[in-house]
């Protein structure tokens, strides 16, 4: 069963992606500005407009390339981040899955980081104040007392570095230095939360296709989207890439200093800043003055940062640990609690879609009276081969560009090569609407659910002129 929701997955089922050093560049380019246009990319990466189309959607169809967010500011927000690591009871592993699914649909939790040491969950919560935080913090324990066996927490006092792909990766293209943002609050009305929303979930969504759903004009969204900016709401954009599968592997490392006084904690800035294995490195305040967040492609590169940090400051470190990550579980750009409701309904739809009939139109419009956000998950061309022993008419990655082109979709995603219901996991909506006739995958699907520890209601929808408007009578 693979999840590639996250950034990291250890697993000898993940099939490696070879790229080379224009997919690095494009990687690279896209990881300093996700919304850079592809005219752009090209002028850069010296191919066609073309061409890096191409090599974008296969990165996407392989699953390296896994969405294009925007970067937000939380404080601008109001909130803090909470990094709690836990040790749980290995001996109840139902229990364990209900802890991780319930941390995942928590509207506060930003990430779920699993390690194969010390912790077994890191997950990052997001609070107004420590109290919000403590009370959020003891309702979760007090659901599972005897899974959570040992905890710790730290708050995250400032960031030092971010970023999505290591330096080391980067192809010809310098990563931006973080500048410092102010921690003062700003006024974000409805429309801009709706805004950040839709680009949380892609980042590329062009202002014409936000404008129809948010109904403002494109000017307009492209007005919001500058000041939301300016504000440095949205710090930048990025993208999220699965870095499992492009052979990186992920270490965090906590370190305390016997004093950290503004000349080391400069000097330690600095060290970061350069370090190319380092993407993420923050200030904290707890059991340890400093978390950093190591991606490299093994354990000799990771030996050779760490001898770099001793080295560099061995007359301050008092002591180090770090824990090699398994999996991240999720991570979430804009978590619920920042959006203006936290009730968003999410519903997914899953099918072939081959020859897109007003059938379809009409199942994604009643599917999306469930909720405010519709996923259509559309199939592989080799399920499709398997389940309808033929090969579809068009491609898997026509088939998904037809999709995306509905206004009432808010995402259309292809499903998984392996695990066929591993999809819901990905998505974790409160709704799968099915087709009056549907039944490829279904039987078992409420079984599934539920071994998955989801919480996730099943509608089967009334049929639209069946007799006229059935794929099987438009071939």
């Amino acid at each position: 069963m693979i999840n590639l929701s996250g950034r990291i997955i250890e697993s000898e089922e993940i099939e490696k992606v070879k790229i080379d050093k224009k997919d690095r560049k494009i990687l690279a380019l896209l990881s300093e500005n996700s919304r850079v246009a592809l005219s752009e990319i090209a002028k850069k990466v010296k191919l066609s407009r073309d061409a890096v189309d191409y090599r974008i959607r296969r990165l996407q169809n392989k699953r390296v390339l896994l969405k294009a967010i925007p970067v937000i500011t939380l404080k601008k927000f109001g909130y803090y981040q909470f990094h709690t690591f836990m040790l749980l009871d290995e001996s109840e592993p139902e229990k364990k899955k209900k802890l991780v699914n319930e941390l995942k649909r928590h509207p506060s939790v930003r990430n779920i980081m699993e390690y194969s040491d010390r912790w077994d969950l890191e997950v990052v919560f997001l609070a107004k104040s420590v109290k919000e935080f403590d009370d959020m913090l003891t309702d979760l324990i007090s659901k599972y007392p005897r899974l959570i066996k040992d905890k710790t927490t730290v708050e995250v006092i400032s960031n030092y570095k971010t970023l999505y792909m290591p330096h080391s990766l980067y192809e010809e293209v310098e990563p931006s230095v973080k500048e410092q943002i102010s921690d003062e609050e700003v006024e974000v009305d409805e429309k801009d939360i709706h805004i950040i929303n839709i680009l949380s979930q892609d980042g590329r969504q062009s202002t014409y296709k936000i404008a129809e759903k948010v109904d403002l004009s494109p000017d307009a969204v492209s007005y919001r989207i500058k000041k939301l900016i300016e504000k440095k709401v949205i710090n930048k954009f990025s993208t999220i890439i699965n870095l499992s599968k492009i052979g990186q592997h992920w270490f965090t490392v906590a370190v305390n200093f016997t004093a950290m006084d503004k000349k080391i904690e400069m000097k330690f800035k600095e060290f970061v800043s350069n370090n190319k294995n380092v993407i993420r490195a923050v200030k904290v305040h707890g059991q340890w003055d400093v978390l950093l967040y190591v991606v490299c492609d093994g354990a000799v590169s990771f030996h050779s940062t760490i001898r770099e940090i001793k080295r560099e400051f061995a007359d301050v470190i008092k002591n180090y640990e770090t824990w090699v990550a398994y999996r991240e579980h999720v991570y979430t750009c804009f978590p619920r609690v920042l959006r203006a409701t936290e009730n968003i309904t999410k519903v997914l739809v899953f099918g072939t879609f081959d020859i897109l009939h007003p059938g379809h139109i009409k199942l994604f419009r009643e599917a999306k009276k469930y909720g405010d956000y519709l996923t259509v998950v559309v199939a592989r061309d080799k399920t499709v081969k398997e389940v309808k022993d033929r090969e579809p008419k068009y491609t898997e990655d026509e088939r998904l560009a037809h999709v995306s082109e509905m206004n009432v979709v808010d995402q259309a995603i292809l499903g998984s090569e392996y695990d066929k219901y591993d999809v819901i996991e990905e998505v974790n909506p409160d709704f799968i609407c099915l087709g009056y006739d549907q039944k490829d995958f279904t039987s078992d699907l409420e079984d599934e659910i539920k071994k998955r520890g989801l919480d996730v209601k099943i509608v089967r929808l009334k049929p639209y002129k069946e007799d006229k408007f059935k794929s099987s009578k438009l071939k």
